[in-house]
C-alpha cells in the first residue's frame, strides 16, 4: 500500500494581539464603575461639661507628668514607684478624694500608662483628666 503525506500543515494559532487591549479596558471600567464605600465609624457624640465645679484643695491630689518624664504629686517630685503609696494615703484620709492628672501631650504614652496602673493599685477609681484649652491665633 501505498503512504499518503498530507502537504498541507494547518496550525491552530489564535491571535492574540488586542486581548491586552480588550483586558486594559475591561479594568478601567470596573475601576471608573466601581463605587468605594466610605465607613464612616460608630457615630459617638463626647459629652461637654456645661459647667465646672471647685474642688476642696483637701480633697484633690494633681499629679503632673512633664516631657522629660518628672512627675510630681501636689508639687512634691516623686518617683513612679511613689504614686501608690501617697494615693492610698490620702485615700484613706478622705475616700472622697479625686485625683487630678495633668499631663504634656508629648509625655509618652507608656509613662502615663504606668501611672495609671498606679491609680488602679492604689484604688483611686475618681480621676479627672485635665488638659489645657487650645489657644485661639496659635
Amino acid at each position: 500500500m501505498a503512504k499518503f503525506e498530507r502537504t498541507v500543515k494547518s496550525e491552530s494559532n489564535i491571535p492574540t494581539g488586542s486581548m491586552a487591549d480588550i483586558a486594559f479596558l475591561l479594568l478601567i471600567f470596573f475601576i471608573v464603575t466601581t463605587i468605594f464605600r466610605m465607613e464612616d465609624g460608630l457615630v459617638i457624640t463626647l459629652p461637654r461639661a456645661e459647667a465646672g465645679q471647685k474642688l476642696p484643695r483637701q480633697q484633690l491630689v494633681n499629679i503632673y507628668i512633664d516631657t522629660r518624664g518628672d512627675i510630681s504629686v501636689d508639687d512634691n517630685l516623686i518617683r513612679m514607684t511613689d504614686i501608690e503609696p501617697i494615693l492610698v494615703t490620702k485615700l484613706q484620709e478622705n475616700s472622697q478624694t479625686v485625683v487630678g492628672l495633668k499631663f504634656d501631650e508629648e509625655v509618652p504614652y507608656r509613662l502615663v500608662h504606668e501611672c495609671l496602673e498606679q491609680m488602679k493599685r492604689a484604688n483611686a477609681l475618681n480621676t479627672a483628666f485635665t488638659v489645657e484649652p487650645e489657644k485661639s491665633g496659635s
